[in-house]
This record gives C-alpha cells, structure tokens and sequence, in this order.
C-alpha cells in the first residue's frame, strides 16, 4: 500500500505541474493581449499561445498514461522524464516572455519608451515593404508579424533569423535544438544594445536588422537568400573563391542596402559608430559575416551614390576607403597591414559591381530594392523630408506625422541631428543638446504612426506548432534518459 500511495503522490506532482504550466502560459497571454492595444503582436501572441499549450497538452496525455503497475522506481523515472520535458516548454515560453515582457518595466520607463519607438520604426521599414512588393504583382508570400525588438547587454544589434538561432541558450544538444526550433517559430525578434535607451537615435540601427528578417520572409522559402547571394557572387571577379567570399557577405550586405534606401545616409552614419576603429580594425579582412569595415562603409558610400546621394557628410572623419588601403612609400619602413591594405584594395574593386547588383536585383519579381522602400532622391535633398525632420529634430519642434513611412524618417532625421549636435564645441551645450534629443525622441518616434490597429487580413494566420515542439521535448529527453547533452 505505501508504494502505491507514494507512485499516486508522484503522478499527480507531475500532473500538477504540467497544469500550473498550462495556467501560467494562458493567464500570461491573456495579460500580454490586455496591453496590446494595436494589436500588433496579436498573430504572434497567438502562436505562442496554441503552439505552448499544444506541447504542454501533448505532455497530459503522457502524464495520464502513466502506469501505476510498473515498480515505483520505474514511475520515478517515468515522471522525471516528463518534468524535464515541461521544463524545456518553459524555458521556450521564458524566451520569449522576457522579451514582450520588458514592455512592462513599471521600473524603467526609458525602456518602455524606447521599445514603443523601435516598435514604430520596424513597422514603418516592414509594412512599407511588404506593401510594396505585393503592388509589384510579383509572388510575395504573406506577411507575417513584425519583428519583435527588445534591449539586451549582452550584444550589439542582430535579428535572429531561420538558420542563425539565437546563443545564450546554453552548450547542451536540447538547448541548441531549442534555439533551432525558436527561430523557426513565426515570432520575429531584433536584439537592441542597452545603448539606445540613452542614445535612442541609433534606433535607425533597426532598419538593417529588419533588412534580414525581409530576406527571409518576402518570398516563400527564404528564396531571397539564394537570389541575392547567386547576384552577389556573380558580380564579382577573379573566379570561385572569389565568388564565395562575396557571398558569404550577401545578407549582411543585402541588410545594409535595405537600410541605405529605407534611411538614406543616415544608415551610413549609423554603421560608422558600429565599424569605426583603429586602421588595424578597419582593414581586417578575417570576418566571416561582413567583408572588412572599410569595404563595408565603401559599400554604403557606393549604393548611395548609385542613388544619387552624397555620402561624404555621413561619413565624418573617415574618409576615402582607398586612401585608407593605399600602399605605403617604403621609405616609410615595413608596412605591418601591408596584406590587408592589398586584400581590401581588391575587395574595393568589386564594390561598384555588387552595389549595382544589389539595387537592380530583380527580388524574386518584386524588386528592385529601392521601390519595396518607395525611395526618392529628392526626399534625401537640402530641402527634402529627411533634412526637414533633421531640422524641427533639432530644433526641438518636430510634430509626428500619421504616415507609415513618418518613423524611419523620424530615425534617420534624429542621426542627421545628433551628428550637428555632436558637433557643438562647448562640453556643457553639447550635453544639454544630447540629453534633450534623447528625452524627446522616443515619443517622437511613438506617436510617428498611422492610425489604427495593426494585425489584419493581410497578416499570416496563427500558427500552432505544438506538435513539433513535443517531439523535440521527447528527442531532447528519451525514454530512460536524462537531458540529451545536459
């Protein structure tokens, strides 16, 4: 009689617990859809919602199936297997929970202010694409919801996309099949630096990040991704190898191009603060995302110019690319970057031909890239709306506007005006004029929307992937087993 009593007690512990998952879960989703008001994270919200509680629901039924007749240790093992299975549903769900749930922070109001901003910023760069490519009468697939951003110090600014999962999950097998199966859940997310929330001008930092959740999402498959990295490779000279290195770049540099002709020089200025450093740094050529900081920026100076812009102002105190990789006299002495101011004045050679590449791509019929941002030459002009934000953002006397387009306006206006802000030689004028910037920014940036809610019939369906997320749970903790790689 104790055995049975004590296996009883065991199996209704993990009943418990399962039960407290599911409420947990749904007393959570219902509070997150109370707060959203536009119901822009309504599809999101929803997926999460039946994909966690059809795990949680799969992991019932095996609960309930457990046998009282088998020996009590046997039940033990049983159940064990079971908790650490609802544990890695919990941990999904906590992945995402802290993230919506940083909306929330009663304690620190610049961060709530500053994640309504990023919000409006990504809806401006991803609605206006999706728009547009479906305008196009080309095959764009249906959009899915925005992608999520939030502020971590733990890194600089990164979308988390289908075949790069997110780290910090942990080293073991279960923890990176988790991460596998996080970025393949339809719940976009973008990691902000915990900078922005006392510089928020380097929202526009967003317009590249959404960038590559577009590569993937525009087209049925992520056929973006192969389109754009076959141009790129085929742009270039000097044969295969060649053509590799390039592609290997292609989403970073596709992401650049779309924030180049979402933000204007703008986007230049934003990647200077993230590249800039020593001559040793911004020749390195060993990148295995991005060709080396020097080509990288001589990139954006060339799609700009392919544009009609003029890149110069943006790029401040840097300068000429070439310059920065010309052959030192040898009366100079040895030169030690000697191989890396040769590699990088190759790589500038191909760069005319893949900033061509890129801007006249065809994009799966949808393209070319500058019509899915409806860009315009004379928006970025001395009297255009980009220096026209530039100047009420300084001045202080800038007034939203209900457009889709109005926030990475407003994004790119704030860089031009941080950048003659920065310039004000008297220490205490420059910090008075920074601080006001970065006070009066974010609900700048909040109120700079169109009116109305945001999830509608054009937006993708909820998904629910429950049924994937309790196979991987079993996978990850067999039968008999502990934690795959725990």
């Amino acid at each position: 009689m104790a055995d049975e009593l004590a296996k009883r007690v065991r199996v209704a512990e993990t009943a418990a617990a399962l039960e407290r998952l599911e409420r947990d879960v749904a007393v959570w989703v219902g509070h997150r859809r109370e707060r959203d008001l536009l119901r822009q994270y309504a599809t999101p919200l929803a997926t999460l919602e039946r994909t966690l509680l059809g795990a949680v629901s799969s992991l019932r039924v095996e609960a309930g199936a457990l046998s009282l007749g088998v020996p009590l240790g046997d039940l033990h093992a049983k159940a064990a297997n079971l908790d650490q299975r609802a544990a890695l549903v919990r941990k999904v769900w906590a992945w995402f929970q802290a993230k919506f749930d940083q909306r929330d922070r009663h304690d620190d109001q610049r961060l709530v202010a500053v994640l309504a901003a990023a919000d409006e910023v990504v809806w401006s760069c991803w609605k206006e694409a999706f728009d547009s490519a479906a305008l196009s009468g080309g095959p764009v697939a249906e959009r899915g919801p925005a992608p999520l951003p939030y502020v971590d110090s733990e890194g600089g600014a990164e979308a988390f996309v289908r075949d790069e999962p997110p780290t910090g999950l942990g080293a073991s097998e279960a923890d990176q099949a988790l991460g596998r199966f996080l970025v393949r859940l339809p719940v976009p997310v973008v990691r902000l630096p915990v900078g922005c929330l006392d510089s928020p001008w380097w929202l526009a930092l967003l317009a590249h990040e959404v960038g590559h959740h577009l590569q993937y999402d525009l087209l049925l498959d992520a056929a973006l991704v192969a389109e754009v990295g076959g141009l790129v490779a085929g742009a270039v000279s000097g044969g295969p190898a060649e053509a590799a290195r390039w592609r290997g770049w292609s989403r970073e540099l596709f992401a650049d191009a779309c924030a180049l002709v979402a933000l204007g020089p703008a986007a230049i200025s934003v990647t200077l603060q993230v590249e800039l450093g020593g001559e040793a740094a911004l020749l390195d050529p060993a990148r295995s995302r991005y060709p080396a900081p020097a080509v990288r920026l001589a990139l954006l100076a060339a799609l700009a110019d392919q544009l009609g812009l003029d890149p110069l102002p943006a790029l401040g105190g840097f300068g000429d690319p070439a310059a920065l990789a010309a052959s030192r006299a040898a009366s100079a002495g040895a030169d030690p970057l000697a191989a890396r101011r040769e590699r990088v004045r190759a790589d500038l050679t191909q760069v005319p031909k893949v900033a061509a590449a890129l801007l006249e791509a065809p994009l799966g019929g949808l393209g070319p890239l500058p019509r899915l941002f409806r860009f315009k030459a004379a928006d970025h002009g001395p009297a255009g709306r980009y220096a026209r934000w530039a100047d009420a953002i300084e001045r202080g006397t800038a007034q939203p506007e209900p457009i889709l387009r109005a926030a990475r306006e407003v994004a790119a206006g704030a860089v031009h005006a941080w950048r003659k802000l920065a310039a004000i030689a008297d220490d205490g004028d420059r910090a008075r004029a920074l601080a006001s910037l970065a006070e009066e920014l974010p609900a700048l940036l909040a109120a700079s929307r169109p009116a109305g809610t945001r999830a509608g019939d054009s937006e993708r369906a909820p998904q629910d992937l429950g049924a994937e997320l309790a196979a991987l749970v079993r996978e990850a903790v067999p039968e008999g087993g502990a934690v795959v790689g725990g």
